[in-house]
Order: structure tokens, then sequence, then C-alpha cells
């Protein structure tokens, strides 16, 4: 890749996602605090269930999918469609004139919103488990860290990060780091990284290339067999840890800094 297209290839695309990845989590963590204040009904101390987070995060999930479909859909054009001629460069010379193209040749919805579909299909499942095996992690990394106090081993209180129930024992940041990054690696693995791959070349392809979801996952199949599904599951899962783990630890923190005189619920942030 950088033989044929130089060191620039490898940052094909990066305006759209960061452009969005800002708005899109935005939006994904307000949806799963609008969710998880729906089923507390305004007692911000009781610990929620499993099936409460888990409906919690798919709301989530499908709240955010039209914003990142948009983003992802010009990162996938750019990155994998090529410039007339086939030589290796990005068919448009940046993320704004990719924008503004797909909706003059394709039109508003099939410009921007092709792939919506498997979108959605990969972002509810995944944010189903992405909050919810997050907040697990924190819950048992929290009792290891009451026994170890109990036990009388001591931390440092300024890197402490806390949190409610006030009953719950605070983390510091590198606990936070481990929470964030095992769950954002998990919401990666197969089979929703199977879903992310039919998403991709759905938003890349031509006009008229897939039909749906379906049509999609059988003519890769078809063409490709079956380890079209997990190629580039490695490199996915590589940048999947750290990520996630800075997510989350920007999130908590961000919150324990706008709030230093009071207890900072845990997901949700205060209303």
């Amino acid at each position: 890749m950088v033989r044929e297209g130089g060191i620039s290839s490898l940052y094909r695309g990066l305006l759209s996602p960061q452009a969005g990845f800002g708005v899109t989590f935005a939006i994904s963590f307000a949806g799963y605090g609008q969710g998880t204040r729906f089923f507390r009904k305004g007692d911000n101390k009781r610990e929620l269930t499993l099936g409460e987070m888990t409906a919690s995060g798919a709301w989530a999930g499908l709240l955010q999918s039209p914003a990142r479909q948009i983003f992802e859909r010009i990162k996938s054009v750019m990155q994998v469609r090529k410039a007339a001629g086939g030589a290796d460069k990005p068919p448009y010379r940046w993320s704004g004139e990719c924008l503004v193209q797909l909706v003059r040749k394709e039109g508003l919805y099939n410009g921007l919103f092709r792939g919506l579909d498997a979108t959605a299909l990969r972002e509810v499942p995944q944010f189903a488990v992405y909050y919810p095996l997050y907040e697990m992690n924190v819950r048992a990394l929290q009792k290891m860290m009451a026994a170890s106090n109990a036990s009388g081993s001591s931390s440092n209180e300024s890197n402490i990060v806390h949190r409610k129930p006030s009953s719950s024992t605070p983390l510091p940041p590198h606990l936070l780091l481990l929470a964030g990054g095992v769950a954002g690696t998990v919401q990666w693995l197969p089979p929703f990284y199977c879903l992310d791959v039919l998403k991709s070349r759905m938003q890349s392809a031509l006009p008229g290339v897939y039909d749906n979801v379906w049509d999609c996952a059988k003519k890769s199949y078809q063409q490709e067999g079956i380890g079209v599904f997990f190629r580039g599951l490695p490199v996915a899962l590589i940048r999947a840890f750290p990520l996630n783990a800075c997510i989350f630890l920007g999130y908590e923190t961000t919150l324990a800094a706008l709030h230093q005189e009071e207890e900072i619920p845990h997901l949700p942030p205060p209303e």
C-alpha cells in the first residue's frame, strides 16, 4: 500500500472520522444515559440489571447509527475507491469534496445513507454488549479494590476517579483503562466484526453492486469464501483496546473534573 500510494495512503479518509468520532460518541453516551435514566426512574444509586444495561446500550447504538453512517460512508469511499484510470489515489481530493460529490451524483439518501441498514445492524448489538461489559468490568474491579483496601493495601488518593453509587469503590485511571479496553476489544470480535465487513463493502461499493445486506453477504461469500468476513480482524482488535480504553478514561475523568465538589454518577452523566 505504501509502495504504490506513498505514506499518505495510510491516512486516506482521516478527516471524516476525525470530525465525526466526537459527534457519534456524544450521541452514544447521551443515548445510553437516556436509557439508564428511564430504567432508574430517578434513583441514580440503583445498580442496573444486565437486561437494563443491554437495552440501554442497544438504544444508544440505534441512536448513533445515522450520524456514524454519514461519516463512515465518506471514510469508506475515500479509503476503498480509486481515482479514474485505476491509479492508487483517492477518488476525491478531500472528504468535503467526497461528501458534496456523493450527494450530487447519487442524491441525498443514496449518497450519504447507503448501507445504513448494515450500520444499524452492527451498532445495535455492538453497543448492547459494549456498555454492559464496561459496567460489569468496573463492578468487578471495584470489588477487587475493596478487598485490597480491606486487607490493608493503600492507593494514591490523588489518582482516584470517584463515582456513584457512593458506596462503590473509586478506581484509579489504569483500571478504568483496563475496563474500557476489554469492553472495546470484545465488541469487535466476530460476529460483530463480520457485520462491519458487510457495512464497509456496502458503503464503498458503486451504485447497483449490492441490493441489501443479505445480497452483500451472499455475493461476498460466493466470490471470496468465508475468509472475507474476517479479513483485517487482527488490526481491528489491536486498535480496539487502546482506543476504547482512552474513550472511557476520558469520559470518566472529564466528568470528575467538571464536578469535583460533588459525587459524580457513573454512566449516565448527570442531567
